[in-house]
C-alpha cells in the first residue's frame, strides 16, 4: 500500500507565492508518478490546511492543490483522510478556551463520546465550521466536530486501520502552540478501541505532536500507541521528524 502524508499547507486567503508553490508540488507528484509508475491508496491532510479557518481559504486550497491532486491518475481513486490542526479553527466563531477554564468535572467528559461529551463541546464547536464544510464539499473522511472527537475507520484493502482524531478543541492560531499545553483526547481514542478486537496495526491520524500535549498525558499516549501497536501520523511541526520503539519500528512520523 501507497499513500501521501501531507500537512501544514497554512492556505491565506491571497493568490501569491504560495499558489504557485502548490503548482511545482503538483508538477513534482505528477513527474514522480510519470517515472515511477503506481497507485495511491489514502491521502493523509493532518492538519492546518488554512491560515486561520475562512472559508476562502479552503476555496483556495481545493483550487490550487486538492484538486489537481486528485486528477493526478496514479492519485485519482485515493481515500482522502483529515484531521483539523490549530489554523483550521475560525477563532473569530468563539471565545478560546483552557483546559484549567473548563473546570475538572468538564475535563473527565470533554473527549466522551456520548451526549454529554457533545453537549460540553457544542459551545466550542462552531470555530470548525468552515472546516467541515469544505470536508463535507470533497467527501473526505474525518471525524465531525459537531458530533466526535475521533473516527475508527477500517478499509478492507487496507493492511492497518486507522483512526482519525481531533486535537485541536483548544487551539487558537495565535497561542505558543509548540508549548505542551494541548489536552490529548486519551477519553476518545480509549473509546474507540474498548472491545475491539484487531488483528492488524492501527495508525492514528492527529494533528499535534506528542510533546505538545499536557506533560502529564504525553507518557499515556505514548503506552497507548505501544499497546496498540500503533504508529502515530501527524503535523505541526514543519520539519520531518520520527520517533521509534525500542525494536526499530516507527511510533511517530510527522
Amino acid at each position: 500500500m501507497e499513500w501521501l502524508h501531507f500537512s501544514d499547507f497554512h492556505f491565506g486567503g491571497k493568490i501569491g507565492p504560495q499558489h504557485e508553490a502548490m503548482g511545482s508540488l503538483i508538477d513534482y507528484i505528477r513527474s514522480e508518478f510519470k517515472s515511477n509508475p503506481g497507485t495511491i491508496d489514502a491521502v493523509f491532510l493532518v492538519g492546518d490546511i488554512a491560515y486561520s479557518g475562512q472559508e476562502v481559504e479552503y476555496d483556495r486550497f481545493e483550487k490550487a492543490f486538492l484538486n489537481p491532486l486528485l486528477n493526478i491518475p496514479s492519485v485519482r481513486g485515493a481515500k482522502v483522510f483529515v484531521v483539523p490542526g490549530n489554523h483550521d479553527l475560525d477563532c473569530d466563531a468563539s471565545n478560546p478556551i483552557t483546559w484549567e477554564g473548563i473546570k475538572e468535572r468538564n475535563q473527565q467528559i470533554f473527549f466522551c463520546e456520548n451526549e454529554e461529551g457533545r453537549k460540553v463541546r457544542k459551545p466550542r464547536s462552531d470555530v470548525f465550521r468552515y472546516y467541515w464544510d469544505f470536508v463535507q464539499r470533497n467527501k473526505i473522511v474525518g471525524p465531525n466536530p459537531f458530533e466526535e472527537i475521533s473516527i475508527l475507520c477500517q478499509e478492507a484493502t487496507f493492511p492497518f486501520d486507522i483512526i482519525a482524531v481531533n486535537t485541536s478543541f483548544f487551539c487558537d492560531k495565535d497561542e505558543k502552540s509548540d508549548d505542551p499545553i494541548t489536552p490529548c483526547p486519551l477519553g476518545s481514542l480509549r473509546e474507540r478501541l474498548k472491545g475491539f478486537e484487531r488483528n492488524r496495526p492501527l495508525i492514528i491520524l492527529g494533528h499535534h505532536p506528542m510533546n505538545c500535549f499536557l506533560k502529564t498525558q504525553q507518557l499515556q499516549f505514548e503506552s497507548l500507541l505501544v499497546d496498540n501497536n500503533a504508529v502515530y501520523l501527524h503535523g505541526h511541526e514543519h520539519e520531518p521528524k520520527v520517533s521509534h520503539n525500542a525494536d526499530g519500528t516507527v511510533r511517530t512520523l510527522g
